[in-house]
């Protein structure tokens, strides 16, 4: 009878123990919090400055042009405005190539599109507004004046500032 106690005993102490180690255990090591939604504010913020530096860094010379979302352009050809002013649904017909910071070629194509009436990148429309037919622009598009997050199909990585020139045709 007295082993039983002391087995019971022990069995019990050794229960309290492993209880405890574990309550210690799993206060020291806590599973890390979701991101706060100012922690993501923050990163957004930090990303597009980061962008912004280095589009400001290749476009230091030259007589570039400020849009907004920090799109900066500049005419290589200019048809000193030409065409007529858009409205919203006009076709833009563009001989693209657009390529990445590196200058790696992503396509190299005619691009049509409706203006302010597609899903093309913002930056795309912004420049439309921007420029008439006959001119020809280099352009320097941060990430979310571009594809963004989700890049473009298996052509432009997420995230990628895209470096765009394009000469404007007068049908699409």
């Amino acid at each position: 009878m007295r082993r039983r106690v002391v087995f019971w005993g022990v069995a019990v102490a050794l229960v309290a123990l492993a209880v405890s180690l574990f309550g210690a255990l799993r206060w020291s090591n806590p599973q890390p919090a979701a991101p706060a939604k100012v922690d993501l504010e923050a990163f957004n913020r930090n990303r597009v400055a980061r962008q912004q530096a280095f589009i400001d860094t290749v476009t230091a010379s030259g007589q570039w042009l400020d849009a907004p979302g920090g799109v900066r352009y500049r005419f290589i050809e200019d048809a000193l405005g030409v065409g007529d002013t858009l409205k919203r649904g006009d076709w833009v017909a563009w001989q693209v190539r657009v390529a990445l910071s590196n200058d790696s070629v992503c396509f190299e194509r005619p691009l049509a599109f409706k203006w302010q009436a597609t899903d093309v990148p913002t930056g795309f429309h912004d420049l439309a507004g921007r420029t008439s037919v006959g001119d020809s622009v280099e352009a320097w598009l941060p990430a979310h004046m571009a594809w963004g997050l989700t890049g473009y199909q298996t052509l432009i990585p997420p995230d990628a500032i895209i470096h765009l020139n394009y000469r404007w045709h007068a049908e699409p």
